[in-house]
């Protein structure tokens, strides 16, 4: 299976690439988006533990890991936008469907109602 990947990656960017450029481009950049927003996430969460599990009040303690949280509140946020965006352009990439077609009863009411509309319009016919 591992080497097998690349060449289904690069079968996805291909389709992808023939698909939409543009939407790939941007689940591209959306997806390394999220892992720099995540490693800053980490980062900020290794400063305020190591600063609410330091010697000192809490008060004191919490004012001094309020930049970094901060910072992690930011990283979610970020993280969440670039995960909408993903999914958006990933939605742009996703095969389309035609129109629906019809069940067998969906098409069994169709021809039952096309027959019955044109003897309707020969009985008016043949009634002139």
């Amino acid at each position: 299976m591992a080497a097998a990947l690349p060449r289904m990656v690069g079968m996805v960017l291909r389709t992808g690439w023939e698909t939409d450029r543009r939407a790939l481009a941007g689940v591209v950049a959306a997806q390394l988006g999220q892992g720099v927003t995540a490693g800053w996430g980490l980062v900020a969460v290794n400063s305020v533990l190591t600063q609410l599990f330091a010697d000192g009040p809490t008060g004191d303690k919490l004012r001094e890991a309020l930049p970094s949280l901060v910072v992690l509140a930011v990283a979610a946020v970020a993280t969440a936008v670039l995960s909408a965006w993903s999914t958006a352009m990933s939605g742009r990439l996703e095969p389309r469907r035609g129109p629906p077609s019809l069940s067998s009863a969906g098409k069994h009411a169709r021809q039952v109602y096309m027959s019955r509309t044109s003897s309707r319009r020969e009985g008016s016919r043949r009634s002139r």
